[in-house]
């Protein structure tokens, strides 16, 4: 059980630092080319950890896992990319830090028997508070558009679906790389239609530079293929709920990491509304 948490966190350190490795990558590809690059070398490095076929026991869990794949892969990472685009990266990671708020909601409509306490309530209140002293640093000190902002709560909520339907698919006793695998395959399948405009070719010269090639392979290798394997293990043993719990950590490494790579702004606004949205998510916990 202690290994499972300590991957949990790895999964958490690592992820933390991807919206600085995203937003790298956003000063010379398209955010929707690194989704497809990404998952691309994800889904191949799946094939090869574990190259084995395993069907689906019925149409009801392929489609179950289609709709994984296009919250889990496609909208979510498509409306984080988007976000960074607009945001700063310690804003993304903070909003989108109460995607376990999301989890919570969701479940109670799929699982009627699932029903959050007080403590939940209060939780969401602190965190909600916390989320809009994030955007009032952004659109009144820092002058920036809420619209990013907005993108990062979208995904904060596709997180939810995600995190949901995937327990739902683990129940059924899929082995785990298989049904990450198909979850990636179907999360690739729905974002080539989102690039039908911008075309599917890459520049090879792009490739070439030490800098955009190390964080596509960052991105692609440990933070999509080895951290999804590690989360939805966790997810198995841990349940969705607890296991989303380590995403609250995310806001304070992103935070860290941003002041120190790409020099963003550290003010006291964004940093109390960071710490009120790690306060709501521990006081929901603890029900």
């Amino acid at each position: 059980m202690i290994l499972v948490h300590l991957l949990c966190l790895f999964t958490s350190i690592v992820w933390g630092t991807t919206f600085i490795s995203t937003k790298v990558l956003l000063e010379n590809l398209h955010p929707m080319k690194i989704m497809l690059i990404r998952f691309t070398i994800c889904y191949l490095l799946l094939w090869v950890v574990y190259p084995r076929i395993e069907k689906t026991k019925s149409w009801k869990d392929e489609a179950l896992f289609a709709v994984t794949g296009f919250s889990g892969i496609t909208l979510y990472y498509l409306f984080e990319n988007m976000a960074l685009m607009h945001t700063f990266a310690s804003n993304a990671s903070i909003i989108i830090s109460v995607a376990p708020m999301f989890t919570v909601i969701f479940a109670c409509f799929i699982y009627k028997n699932e029903k959050p306490g007080k403590n939940f309530f209060f939780g969401f209140a602190v965190a909600m508070a916390g989320i809009i002293l994030v955007e009032l640093n952004g659109s009144l000190v820092m002058h920036m558009s809420p619209f990013g902002d907005f993108l990062a709560l979208l995904a904060a909520a596709t997180y939810g679906i995600y995190a949901i339907f995937y327990k739902k698919l683990s129940d059924r006793g899929y082995n785990c790389i298989a049904a990450t695998r198909r979850t990636h395959f179907y999360g690739i399948l729905f974002l080539l239609p989102f690039l039908w405009k911008e075309g599917y070719g890459m520049e090879t010269e792009l490739l070439k530079q030490p800098v955009i090639l190390g964080n596509l392979l960052y991105l692609g290798v440990i933070a999509s293929a080895v951290c999804y394997l590690c989360w939805n293990y966790a997810i198995e043993v841990l349940g969705a709920v607890k296991t989303g719990v380590y995403i609250y950590i995310l806001p304070a490494i992103t935070m860290l990491t941003s002041a120190l790579i790409l020099k963003e702004p550290m003010s006291w606004l964004a940093v109390l509304g960071c710490v009120l949205c790690i306060m709501g998510l521990v006081v929901s916990e603890k029900n």
